[in-house]
């Protein structure tokens, strides 16, 4: 096993957090005025800026850092004494590899799109979050399975805190996307579905970044955001940057992101009166991030898990969310379009209207 270490400085207070993922199944929430945020697909790619502006630098290669054990072979005396690693080549060549994975990570989901290329991502997931902060608590967890190319998706969300559940299905080469509204939904549709012109099948709406818009995939373009904001930050030069390999080529990156780059990616949805109570200190707070590929750079799971310390009257802000790669998609884990006899057809402008009701909930 090699190991790259960047050391950590002083100056952001770091939540605690483990690397291990707890259980993903989730509790009923008794209040859900904490909430993870479920991604708007009626937003376009350019109400969400800086993800097409990533850099794609090559796989850096790192340095090896040897310790010296003495001077004697070359001094006719010996040194007595002990050698140290020069700490700042040690962190220039982690922070080096700890980018060349993120940047490997950011161009194989690029290249492997099957909304915008011709190759294919077969994959099923599992997404899960948990959010608690004093006696507000929200969780919820949903699975997503992509296919073929054209792709087809279909994602089943389930939030316990409202009760609701909602599935949402596009056939690869159809021109309509599919919800099944599921429990919890207060709307005036009389059918069990709806359908509007696609989102998912439409490269003008999503462009170059539709994978983003992918449950699952969104969590780890979010993390992405919140990474690089962090890294421009007050924070930066003490987050903690390490890339460990394993002998079958599993690569973990670990890494911290600050409380307030996790809201400002809106990864975390809290209403003002909430926010309100986050002081400085917990707003700079580094949030640990973990997150797995295999050999070649490919997801296999990203999960961000820590605990914000209260200050005074505030309580504690305990955060957990990732996104896990399952398995390979099967043709029946995206189901057929329904009968239209069970479809409500949505225009354009009622399709953003409808969505935009739903997210407001």
């Amino acid at each position: 096993m090699t190991v790259d270490r960047a050391r950590t400085g002083a100056g952001a207070e770091s939540a605690a957090g483990t690397s291990e993922s707890t259980s993903t199944s989730t509790s009923t929430s008794t209040n859900p005025s904490v909430r993870v945020r479920v991604r708007d697909t009626a937003n376009t790619p350019s109400a969400r800026p800086g993800r097409a502006s990533r850099s794609r630098r090559p796989l850096a290669a790192v340095a090896a850092v040897g310790v010296l054990l003495g001077l004697g072979a070359c001094s006719p005396e010996p040194v007595r004494g002990e050698a140290f690693p020069d700490w700042d080549a040690v962190d220039v060549a982690a922070t080096e590899r700890f980018t060349a994975q993120m940047d490997l990570l950011d161009s194989h989901i690029l290249e492997s799109s099957p909304f915008t290329t011709g190759e294919t991502t077969d994959i099923t997931g599992v997404t899960y979050t948990h959010a608690t902060f004093g006696e507000d608590t929200s969780a919820g967890q949903s699975v997503v399975a992509v296919s073929g190319n054209p792709a087809s998706l279909f994602t089943q969300q389930n939030d316990p805190g409202t009760g609701r559940t909602i599935d949402m299905l596009h056939v690869g080469g159809d021109s309509w996307d599919y919800l099944l509204l599921g429990d919890g939904l207060d709307t005036d549709i009389d059918t069990p579905w709806v359908r509007f012109p696609t989102l998912y099948g439409s490269l003008g709406i999503l462009g170059d970044n539709a994978m983003c818009y992918v449950l699952g995939f969104s969590t780890v373009c979010d993390v992405r955001d919140a990474i690089n904001a962090t890294e421009a930050s007050d924070a930066g030069p003490s987050m903690r940057r390490t890339v460990t390999s394993s002998r079958d080529g599993e690569v973990l990156s670990q890494t911290e992101v600050t409380l307030q780059s996790i809201l400002d990616a809106e990864m975390l949805s809290m209403p003002e009166s909430l926010t309100a109570m986050l002081t400085d200190t917990m707003l700079s707070t580094l949030v640990p991030v973990n997150l797995w590929q295999d050999a070649d750079g490919a997801l296999l799971k990203i999960e961000m898990n820590g605990v914000v310390p209260g200050e005074g009257d505030v309580p504690d802000l305990v955060l957990q969310l990732g996104f896990e790669i399952t398995g390979t998609a099967a043709r029946d884990d995206v189901p057929p379009a329904p009968e239209l006899d069970d479809v409500t057809t949505l225009s354009e402008t009622e399709r953003d209207d409808f969505i935009n009701s739903l997210g407001d909930a």
